[in-house]
């Protein structure tokens, strides 16, 4: 979990705008479920994705076909799709640009909940939100994620 807190406060210092969603979002809720990556929305402007560039240089990412940071160039043309999956050094990350049954960026941006660990602030997803992506993606994992994130919705 520390590499992923490294690359969200290099998100940080660039001013990315971005809300943490997916699995880890789902266990920083309170959900039982284990996360071999990091899912990250980001908003579609341009100054933001002249940001996110700047900001995961320095994690060297790729897209996984092609097999290595060396044969891949990272800047703005790199910036392409509904879905990136990249491996960086601390890890996979999956950017998404086009949020499924979401209205807007904004409007999960604007919903999201601070979270601050070892200082490094951030928003992930509310829990409706990722109840909501996650039926739209209809995956086994998603739906077992979905009951225990409206169990803990009752919870609250």
């Amino acid at each position: 979990m520390q590499e992923y807190l490294d690359l969200l406060k290099g998100l940080n210092s660039e001013g990315v705008r971005y809300v943490v969603i997916g699995g880890f979002a789902s266990v920083l809720h309170g959900t039982a479920s284990v996360t071999f990556d990091l899912d990250i929305a980001i908003a579609l402007d341009d100054k933001n994705g002249a940001a996110l560039i700047r900001a995961l240089a320095p994690f060297h990412p790729f897209p996984p076909q092609f097999v290595s940071e060396k044969n891949f160039v990272w800047d703005e043309r790199s910036l392409s799709g509904a879905v990136m999956t990249l491996i960086t050094d601390v890890g996979k990350v999956d950017l998404l640009r086009v949020l499924p049954e979401i209205e807007s960026f904004d409007a999960l941006f604007e919903r999201g909940e601070a979270r601050v660990i070892d200082g490094i602030r951030f928003k992930i997803a509310a829990i409706d939100d990722l109840i909501t992506m996650k039926g739209a993606a209809g995956r086994p994992k998603d739906i077992e994620h979905i009951q225990q994130l409206k169990a803990l919705k009752e919870l609250d």
